[in-house]
């Protein structure tokens, strides 16, 4: 768990609805869906979706979309730092399509070797809009078309605990104006 400096509000990493319960465990919870009780409001924040990421030259970049189920026997760089996605994304290779190798790696070795290998690997939305990626000149973002790999992420609060939520949604809408102001 962490304290979110712009609010002072603690979010934790886990998605479980007893960790809200849990008395001064968290204050809300970010999870990958709607938490569903009757003492748990639940709003819609986020959306995401994974990108594949392709060499220019690859017979994948001219695609509309692509399911991971349809992608040849390769190497594939996954990032190994964890997260919703990134699980399912593991999920999916594992259960759906293991004729994929995995070559897992921590976040600035795999960023050096997306911009310079032809191997396949992932981005998504938030990384995108978020400028925690640059694949360089010569790759192509195709989307996934796999049901898995989007996402709505929720706020769930407790519901005597709407003012907090409400301090937090406030602070991220100002993050996230401040991102595409500095972007101009």
């Amino acid at each position: 768990m962490r304290r979110n400096e712009g609010t002072g509000i603690n979010i934790p990493f886990s998605f479980s609805l007893s960790a809200l319960q849990r008395i001064n465990f968290c204050d809300i919870l970010i999870s990958p869906g709607k938490i569903k009780d009757e003492n748990v409001i639940s709003i819609p924040f986020l959306k995401d979706r994974v990108f594949l990421s392709v060499p220019e030259n690859s017979r994948y970049a001219e695609l509309e979309s692509i399911s991971i189920r349809d992608i040849d026997e390769q190497s594939f760089l996954v990032p190994d730092f964890g997260g919703y996605l990134v699980q399912q994304l593991e999920n999916i290779i594992r259960t759906k399509n293991p004729k994929i190798k995995m070559i897992k790696s921590d976040w600035i070795i795999t960023q050096q070797l997306i911009q310079t290998t032809d191997m396949l690997s992932t981005s998504s939305v938030i990384a995108i809009e978020a400028g925690l990626r640059n694949d360089g000149p010569n790759r192509v973002l195709v989307p996934l078309s796999d049901p898995e790999l989007k996402v709505t992420y929720h706020i769930n609060y407790l519901r005597g605990s709407k003012r907090k939520a409400e301090k937090f949604r406030s602070w991220a809408k100002t993050v996230v104006e401040q991102h595409k102001q500095n972007e101009q």
